[in-house]
């Protein structure tokens, strides 16, 4: 089975990549969740 990908219009970066759609799925939410919690330190850092 070929690796199934995702990736969002919606948040720049997120790219996810598993062997099925249901895992590709998780892992993009893993990461969109990571990368949302990464922008928001940014704002809360910055003056």
């Amino acid at each position: 089975m070929a690796p199934q990908n995702a990736t969002s219009n919606d948040i720049q970066g997120l790219i996810a990549q598993g062997k099925t759609v249901a895992e590709t799925l998780k892992i993009a939410r893993d990461i969109a969740r990571k990368l949302l919690e990464a922008q928001d330190l940014v704002f809360v850092r910055t003056p």
